[in-house]
């Protein structure tokens, strides 16, 4: 199912992909779907060039944008996700610089046991889970309107609602958050894990050794759904770069 639910989302879709493109047009994509669509509630802040944190060496840094809840009773803004990303016309080699871009914003910037990242380019993205961080395979993202894309809404609320399970005693728990406490709670340790379709024959444990866990291949050849989400995949001792 598309994600292209709204006039609106079918409008920057259609910007976002029209020859000539800019880079700022796929950011407005991605920021309008996942603040009005996924990350709706009042709690939820969408931060614009945000550095991925306040340490001195990190303030000239900026990210694309943050998905950030608000602590209020800590005076601060936790960050749930990192998003960067590059027009529909993106060079591999470009692809691979953004996955790294996200990997570091996340490495500096991570404040909960569970950070995610999303990287795209033009309106096709992928999702990570990082605490170790391993690079994605390209061929792996999902296209906003392709028949996919309704994988990338289950794996954005997901991402949304296990982050707000570790915030539950300053944050009233969103409906539904109780169905994914079986789920969530096998995060902890995770290492890197990264959600796309199909291509490489993964299953949710991880190919051996890499600590990496590829639910989207599982989801497509196997007919998983984010229900068998909670297999904890072996974490490598050594950080690896696929892709």
């Amino acid at each position: 199912m598309s994600l292209l639910v709204t006039p609106t989302l079918t409008l920057l879709y259609s910007l976002a992909n029209r020859d000539g493109a800019q880079e700022h047009e796929s950011v407005t994509f991605w920021s309008h779907y996942l603040s009005k669509q996924v990350f709706a509630d009042e709690h939820w802040i969408v931060a614009h060039e945000k550095p991925p944190s306040e340490a001195k060496e990190n303030r000239r840094r900026r990210v694309d944008f943050n998905l950030c809840v608000a602590k209020i009773s800590d005076n601060r803004l936790d960050v749930c996700a990192f998003v960067e990303g590059k027009g529909a016309k993106t060079k591999p080699r470009e692809i691979e610089m953004v996955e790294a871009q996200v990997q570091q914003a996340c490495e500096a910037g991570s404040r909960a046991t569970t950070t995610w990242a999303i990287a795209f380019h033009g309106t096709s993205a992928r999702v990570f889970e990082c605490n170790l961080p391993e690079f994605a395979y390209r061929t792996d993202y999902i296209d906003a309107n392709s028949p996919e894309a309704s994988r990338l809404t289950r794996y954005f609320e997901y991402m949304r609602d296990s982050f707000l399970m570790q915030h539950e005693a300053s944050l009233s728990a969103p409906s539904g958050m109780a169905a994914l406490g079986e789920t969530s709670s096998g995060l902890s340790g995770y290492g890197y894990s990264s959600y796309g379709p199909a291509g490489y024959g993964k299953t949710p444990s991880g190919p051996s050794g890499y600590g990496v866990a590829d639910y989207g291949a599982a989801s497509a050849a196997s007919g998983h759904d984010m229900s068998g989400y909670g297999a904890t995949p072996s974490a490598s001792s050594n950080l690896r770069t696929t892709g």
